[in-house]
């Protein structure tokens, strides 16, 4: 399976810390699976919102 194009650049890192703050503050929770030589799986749970106020 070819890398993709996410693979084979460079970041800064600060995608997952911004998406950690947003997630934190929804109540939810990030999982990550990594393993070495392989992809990684992020994936993340928040609450359903409840009924808009009137």
């Amino acid at each position: 399976m070819a890398p993709s194009a996410h693979a084979r650049s460079q970041g800064t890192g600060l995608g997952l810390s911004i998406v950690e703050q947003i997630v934190d503050g929804h109540g939810g929770d990030i999982t990550v699976d990594s393993a070495p030589g392989a992809r990684t799986s992020v994936s993340f749970t928040i609450r359903a919102a409840g009924p808009r106020p009137s």
